[in-house]
């Protein structure tokens, strides 16, 4: 029985895992070894096999755990991360591909190579001067035959180049330095610099280069290289300088040499015998060779003729114009006969003779050149013309009004008729109506005989003034009641605003009307901001910064006031407030405003009436001092009203005008403080709000002051 329950209990154990013991409730715990290798199957990993169990050694390389234990390598037995299939030792973990060579006898990394990649790195050498070419290299544990250590060689087929060659002018980096042909090359030339630029060069600045540099030349020669007139190869000039550098000033032998002759009589005048060469003129010669008699020091041209047998003034004549020619004066008038028959010459007046010979009758004292002529038929004065000027001239007088016709004209003493008159000019002497002393009209006829008619003479559309028209000048008809620079349309922007004038331009106004006091202007009008006929008197651009400079800028524009002579206009910068010549009690309202830009019209401001007028105003009619109240003004776009006063010098923060003087709108503050710089009329119903807006921050805003 025992028999058959044991190999029943076998039977079942093959049935089984056979890593669990069988167990068997009647009897003992039975261990199966089914490859017999002493190992039981629950501690053999492979209980198929007798050669694998635990404590056999294991085999390299087959692939099978041999002694059951993972930890036991079957391959890469040196544990360097590499297989046998790649490892070339796979016994040392110092030899496998990934290893640097070095230089030990052995194949460190595996590429069936010695001490190949190992060593240092070597130069070819070519030119064998002990210097390396850099691109041409081998590494190598003892060095090659043909290398170097160095790498410095700049050309490795010309022994000649290297580090400790001396450099030439060749054009070859010789010393393989990285350039060519420096200065201190050992052949360098020296060169001589020529601030003249007359080609020669000064001792005084010199270098040395291979090549000629910009502004030195090759000799060194020039005694005065600031003159490009000066140099070696110069011509002498008679100026005080040594011209051509050889040591001397203004030799005998310079280009403009003046010729000086003796002047033996020391009369100033020389003798064109004895002449000589120099810059300057030697003692006792001068530059003149016109004396005719060098030992007579009365004698020389120029000098007075006299009488004494000598040519004084050298001109070949002897005493000639020491005498006088006198004429005889038979009529006794003073003037003598001008015939010239029975002149003679003395150096005194003979008895009845004259120095005058100008009377063209000699017969009749009534007649000479001193005489009045008279209506004799005499030629009295001696003009060749009879009783020429004595008579006057008559005009015929058809219609007897005073004026005579010009084309009907008698010359005589006296009119020849009571129809003739003494004045001409009349255009139509058939009627009393037309004359040069008549009123012009304004029918269209010439009353006055000036050649134009007498109303919208110059054609151009506009009646004369005179005659209850606009035109200022009839006689110009680029002269019109239409534009700047021509007749005033009014007497202010809004006298013109108000006769149909709608656009900003430029505008003629005439203060107090045509014809009287003040002279018409120029001035630039806004007609389309806030009802119309503002006159510009003050524009400021953006001057760009921010700086105490630009304060003292706008702070001195602010406070000089001159005459308006030229529209203020939107692209200006204004020097000054220009009011000086307006009749400012004329003008009740004024703005102070703020303009995105030349073209924008204004956006920001404030604004104030004065019924009485604004003379007296402060900045308008002049400077009324710091932190002074100026009004009560309006301030658009908030609609508050405020009272305003006036900013304080430009050492100070503000310029310009704002709260208490303090808080700008309008103007510039300096004192970096949250209320910013520049303002532009905000207006937060609060102290220490920042002024500037982003519209300020962006440039080519503009300041402006109207008034109406």
């Amino acid at each position: 029985m025992r028999r058959i329950a044991l190999v029943v209990a076998l039977a079942t154990l093959g049935c089984k895992d056979d890593t669990q013991p069988v167990t068997d409730d009647t009897g003992p715990v039975v261990e199966v070894d089914e490859d017999g290798d002493g190992s039981p199957a629950d501690v053999d990993c492979d209980d198929a096999n007798p050669d694998v169990y635990p404590g056999q050694t294991e085999t390299p390389y087959d692939g099978v755990d041999n002694d059951c234990d993972e930890g036991t390598p079957d391959d890469d037995l040196d544990g360097d991360g590499y297989p046998q299939a790649q490892d070339c030792d796979d016994q040392d973990a110092n030899l496998n591909p990934g290893e640097i060579e070095v230089c030990d006898g052995v194949d460190n990394n595996c590429n069936g190579q010695v001490d190949d990649a190992a060593g240092g790195i070597f130069y070819a050498d070519a030119d064998g001067d002990g210097f390396g070419d850099p691109d041409v290299t081998a590494q190598s544990c003892e060095g090659n035959e043909g290398y170097v250590a160095d790498n410095s060689d700049c050309d490795d087929g010309n022994a000649a180049v290297n580090l400790l060659a001396d450099e030439y002018c060749d054009g070859i980096d010789n010393d393989c330095d990285g350039a060519t042909d420096e200065p201190q090359a050992v052949d360098a030339a020296t060169w001589y610099a020529d601030a003249d630029s007359d080609g020669h060069g000064t001792v005084d600045t010199t270098t040395e280069s291979c090549d000629q540099p910009e502004g030195f030349v090759a000799g060194g020669e020039d005694c005065d290289d600031s003159n490009p007139q000066v140099s070696p190869n110069a011509v002498e000039f008679c100026n005080g300088y040594d011209d051509n550098c050889d040591g001397e000033t203004d030799e005998d032998t310079a280009f403009d040499v003046e010729t000086f002759y003796a002047d033996f009589d020391g009369d100033g005048y020389g003798n064109a015998a004895y002449a000589t060469d120099a810059c300057d003129a030697p003692a006792g010669y001068v530059d003149d060779d016109t004396d005719c008699d060098d030992t007579e020091a009365g004698a020389y041209p120029g000098a007075t003729e006299t009488c004494d047998e000598v040519d004084n003034d050298c001109d070949r004549d002897v005493d000639e114009g020491v005498t006088f020619t006198y004429a005889p004066d038979y009529d006794g008038d003073g003037y003598g006969d001008d015939s010239g028959r029975y002149e003679v010459e003395a150096c005194s007046q003979p008895a009845g003779f004259v120095s005058d010979a100008s009377d063209c009758d000699d017969s009749d004292s009534s007649a000479n050149p001193g005489e009045t002529e008279a209506c004799d038929e005499v030629d009295n004065d001696c003009d060749s013309s009879v009783d020429e000027g004595v008579t006057s001239t008559w005009y015929l007088d058809a219609d007897g009004d005073g004026y005579g016709r010009d084309s009907s004209t008698v010359d005589a003493c006296a009119a020849p008729t009571s129809a003739y008159a003494a004045l001409g000019g009349d255009c139509d002497d058939n009627d009393t109506a037309f004359n040069p002393g008549e009123t012009p009209g304004c029918d269209g006829n010439d009353y006055d005989c000036d050649g134009s008619v007498d109303n919208d003479a110059d054609a151009d559309g506009y009646s004369d003034i005179a005659c209850g028209g606009t035109d200022c000048d009839d006689s110009d008809p680029n002269i019109l009641p239409e534009a700047a620079g021509g007749c005033a349309l009014g007497t202010d922007c809004l006298d013109i605003y108000n006769s149909g004038y709608t656009t900003d331009d430029e505008y003629t106004i005439d203060p107090d009307g045509y014809g009287t006091g003040v002279d018409p202007v120029d001035v630039w009008c806004e007609m389309t901001f806030n009802g119309g006929g503002w006159t510009s008197v003050f524009n400021y651009m953006d001057p760009g910064g921010s700086s105490t400079t630009d304060a003292a800028n706008f702070h001195a524009a602010l406070i000089n006031n001159a005459d308006m002579n030229s529209p203020v206009l939107p692209t200006d910068t204004s020097a000054s407030i220009y009011t000086s010549n307006l009749d400012l009690s004329q003008y009740t309202e004024v703005v102070y405003g703020w303009a995105a830009s030349s073209t924008d019209d204004v956006s920001r401001y404030g604004t104030y009436t004065d019924a009485s007028g604004l003379s007296g105003e402060c900045y308008l009619d002049g400077y009324c001092g710091a932190n002074v109240a100026i009004a009560s003004m309006d301030i658009l776009p908030t609609g508050n009203n405020r009272t305003i006063y006036t900013g304080n010098q430009p050492t100070y923060p503000h310029v310009g005008m704002g709260f208490s003087g303090q808080i700008i709108l309008w103007g510039y503050d300096r004192n970096n403080s949250s209320y910013g710089n520049w303002a532009n009329w905000y207006d937060l119903n609060s102290c220490c709000n920042a002024g500037n807006t982003s519209a300020i921050q962006t440039s080519g805003w503009r300041y402006v002051i109207y008034i109406r």
